[in-house]
């Protein structure tokens, strides 16, 4: 995840040439999507 300086996190996805996708989750979501990414990532 990234920070802006609007204090808002993004995530950046881009899948085998296809359309690329920017995902802004609030700050107060940050450590609830933290959470999620670490309990599903291998």
């Amino acid at each position: 995840m990234t920070s802006a300086r609007q204090r808002l996190f993004s995530i950046d996805y881009h899948h085998e040439g296809g359309a690329h996708h920017w995902y802004i989750i609030p700050n107060r979501e940050r450590e609830v999507l933290q959470r999620i990414i670490d309990h599903y990532k291998p």
